[in-house]
């Protein structure tokens, strides 16, 4: 039987990690900017608060983490890409995705978070955008 991890040695991790290092950082700002709204601002403040304490906030944050997911697809096809992509190509990108998401939030710490914490939703919503955007990509 052959090593199944054999693969993972030819995937274009550079591509990835700069995809994955773009999007966080794009997420990233985005976080801060919203914090920092919060902060400074009464009424962003109780929108934000609001929000978060309502039963749908699971909902809501499941679908923005599909929609980082997606804009890491993207942004693989279009800014880095690295030729064909499947289906193995995907799982490595929700792995970067993933482990630069665990590096900023122990590198941006003073940041407040605000939507972009690592828990299950975060994971489950990740793998969602990446394989509903890259749906084309699968190939058998």
């Amino acid at each position: 039987m052959g090593n199944p991890l054999r693969n993972w040695k030819f995937l274009p991790w550079r591509s990835l990690f700069l995809t994955a290092v773009v999007t966080v950082l794009i997420a990233k700002i985005f976080d801060a900017a919203i914090g920092y709204g919060s902060i400074y601002s009464q009424p962003l403040d109780r929108v934000l608060t609001a929000i978060v304490d309502h039963q749908l906030a699971v909902i809501l944050f499941l679908l923005l983490y599909c929609g980082l997911g997606a804009l890491a697809v993207y942004l693989l096809e279009t800014v880095f890409s690295p030729g064909p992509i499947y289906a193995s190509t995907l799982w490595a990108l929700i792995l970067c995705l993933v482990l630069t998401l665990m590096v900023a939030l122990l590198i941006f710490r003073p940041l407040p978070v605000v939507l972009f914490s690592l828990d299950q939703n975060l994971l489950v919503g990740l793998t969602v955008g990446v394989f509903w955007k890259g749906r084309s990509h699968w190939r058998w």
